[in-house]
């Protein structure tokens, strides 16, 4: 992540599952990461997401996903690692339009906490 960091890349990382208030989750904690939440489809906290924590610093939909599964099937997924996939999908080409400077400022533009 250090490596990352110095060649300006923007890194995010899931906020955790614990439903609670933490007040560090790592590697969202480090400096330079985005961490993610996980929202309802009704766009409010999801039961599990982690929140009130400096390392939750977005959130994304997270709950009732459909991704591929092994067997060439596909399944339904909840949890921050959805969400932050997602947003990592969403940060790329928006980095590419507007990169900063350095990986301090893609966090200092994140929405606040949860």
């Amino acid at each position: 992540m250090q490596y990352a960091a110095k060649h300006n890349v923007i890194c995010v990382a899931s906020g955790g599952n614990d439903g609670r208030e933490e007040l560090v989750v790592y590697p969202a904690a480090n400096r330079g990461v985005i961490g993610i939440g996980s929202t309802t489809a009704l766009d409010k906290r999801s039961r599990f997401s982690n929140y009130d924590t400096p390392s939750v610093r977005m959130a994304a939909p997270g709950e009732a996903l459909i991704t591929t599964y092994p067997g060439n099937n596909y399944a339904g997924v909840w949890g921050t690692s959805f969400s932050t996939a997602l947003t990592s999908g969403t940060v790329a080409p928006l980095a590419q339009i507007n990169p900063p400077d350095h990986p301090g400022q893609s966090r200092k533009r994140a929405a606040p906490r949860l």
